[in-house]
């Protein structure tokens, strides 16, 4: 009898009464650069990583490696990851010139990344290069959709200038880069142009199909806050409904609180900021994440308790009101680095580091809600890093549903060196992602299925590319990988002899198999039945 993945599947579901599978599971661990007694460097600028159309992703972070007269500059780096395989190799995407002035420790630092929709990416950073009077400023470059970054000092874009000299120039640092729904680019930043002691938070726009203000001074610039006070670190998100919305850290109370502040599609001005933390309560490092129907999610370091937490609120929309802050990691632990991330479907994550199992061990957490309930024993985190010196972790949501985590890991190198891990999209019985080109991947009819204790698994790809085929039990953990490497267009034919990796025959029950393959952003799975 013809049988397909999906007859298949309809005919199991009811005779074995299987619950769907929307497992996610972290797979392996990625060290995208090991740099021995090289500093390396991410999680400030929540904007380390992004995932393409075609399913790659994009990795960029610091390396402090550029040696100019006995002291080290830094470089910013970038790699591209398929599945769990490096693709190309990390390199370096803005170099540190020997024409470049400046003291040690400078160069180019905290990239953040944005994607444009149709496979190119926006990068920004804040750089050193400046000659005269040691500028800190803000830079930009685009990577078209196909193409390599270009490493030239002459693809940077100058985003902002100074005509400041009574605080020494210093202008720009830690920018943010966002995509709006509508297509349009935004970065924030904190700036010490108007006081050398204390910063204000600053942020500018490319409309879609426009071009970045670059005219001197502060006239292209837009200014959020106005006070006495140091304000830093600042997150960017855009709501589901268009949205721009900003937090940062501010102590011009004389302690470090958190504050909110938006501006409406097609608005003027930005919102005065408003306190989320409580008055007295010591909060640093806020990030956001966008929820449904234009919702907000905040997360930050809190100190209420003593050691940090922490903590998260909930907008329930642009001039709404937050909900009562609620505690994420466990109490006396002391957590830092919040990160957070959206996928769809409208969960949430949060990512920190903590040391619940040792005084000296960060690890990196994670714990993801789909009511918007959040869990504070520790119970329902997912552990993220499996050494025990991960600090500084970054959070992407993927269009098709995988979260990547990005964080700096000194276990096996003190000065540190960046790591990374793929949260699984939700797992489903059948299910294809609409191809960015009129590609196709897929898996023809299993033959036999059910089977016992061999089954062949014919694949069918419409254009070359890297592929990886793997067998995985309904919790969505690994059992064997097949395959993985490159495949030319065509009908290829897997065997799988009912083993796990380890060689160990594998128990009678329901199994997925997975393909991805590089050349399309599809993914196929198709279920099979081992009897025995």
């Amino acid at each position: 009898m013809e049988s397909t993945c999906l007859t298949i599947a309809a005919l199991v579901a009811a005779a074995a009464a299987m619950p769907v599978a929307q497992a996610q599971v972290w797979g392996a661990e990625i060290v995208l650069l090991e740099s021995p007694g090289v500093p390396s460097n991410v999680g400030l600028s929540n904007g380390g990583t992004w995932v393409t159309p075609d399913g790659v992703v994009h990795a960029v972070w610091m390396e402090q490696d550029a040696e100019r007269e006995g002291d080290l500059r830094h470089q910013i780096y970038a790699a591209e990851v398929l599945g769990e395989i490096v693709t190309q190799p990390p390199r370096v995407i803005v170099p540190y010139l020997e024409s470049y002035p400046g003291r040690p420790d400078t160069g180019a630092k905290w990239p953040a990344l944005a994607g444009d929709g149709v496979g190119g990416l926006h990068l920004v950073w804040h750089d050193y290069r400046v000659d005269g009077i040691q500028n800190v400023e803000i830079y930009t470059k685009a990577r078209p959709a196909g193409e390599a970054w270009d490493a030239a000092p002459e693809a940077d874009l100058r985003l902002t200038t100074t005509d400041h000299p009574q605080t020494k120039g210093d202008n720009g640092y830690l920018p943010t880069l966002r995509r709006a729904p509508s297509g349009e680019l935004r970065v924030a930043w904190f700036d010490f142009r108007f006081d050398g002691d204390n910063a204000e938070i600053m942020s500018k726009a490319r409309p879609a199909g426009g071009e970045w203000d670059t005219r001197a001074g502060d006239a292209a610039d837009e200014r959020l806050t106005e006070n006495g006070g140091n304000s830093e670190y600042p997150d960017l998100v855009f709501g589901s409904d268009g949205a721009a919305h900003v937090v940062f850290s501010d102590n011009d109370s004389g302690i470090y609180r958190v504050y909110h502040s938006w501006l409406a599609v097609g608005g003027g001005a930005w919102s005065a900021p408003e306190a989320i933390s409580p008055e007295g309560v010591v909060a640093r490092a806020p990030a956001l994440a966008a929820g449904e129907g234009g919702a907000v999610l905040c997360a930050w370091e809190d100190g209420r308790e003593g050691a940090a937490r922490i903590y998260t609120a909930l907008l329930d929309g642009p001039g709404g009101e937050w909900g009562d802050a609620v505690p994420v990691s466990p109490a006396g632990v002391a957590a830092a680095g919040p990160a957070l991330a959206a996928i769809p479907g409208g969960t949430l994550l949060i990512a920190w580091s903590d040391r619940r199992l040792g005084f000296f061990d960060d690890v990196v957490w994670c714990q993801a809600s789909a009511d918007g309930s959040w869990d504070g024993s520790g119970a329902r985190d997912e552990r993220v890093s499996t050494g025990l010196r991960a600090t500084a972790p970054e959070l992407h949501g993927a269009w098709d549903g995988r979260v990547v985590a990005l964080w700096r890991d000194r276990g096996a190198d003190a000065a540190g060196d960046v790591w990374m891990r793929v949260r699984s999209a939700p797992m489903t019985r059948v299910t294809s992602t609409p191809p960015l080109r009129r590609t196709r991947v897929a898996f023809g009819a299993p033959r036999p299925n059910p089977f016992n204790p061999r089954v062949v698994l014919p694949l069918e790809l419409s254009v070359a590319g890297l592929v990886r085929v793997g067998i995985y039990d309904l919790s969505g953990r690994r059992v064997r990988r097949l395959w993985s490497g490159r495949r030319a267009a065509g009908t290829h034919h897997l065997l799988w002899d009912g083993r796990d990796d380890s060689g160990r025959a594998s128990p009678s029950g329901s199994y997925f198999a997975r393909l991805e393959s590089s050349g399309q952003e599809a993914e196929a799975q198709c279920m099979l039945i081992l009897l025995k």
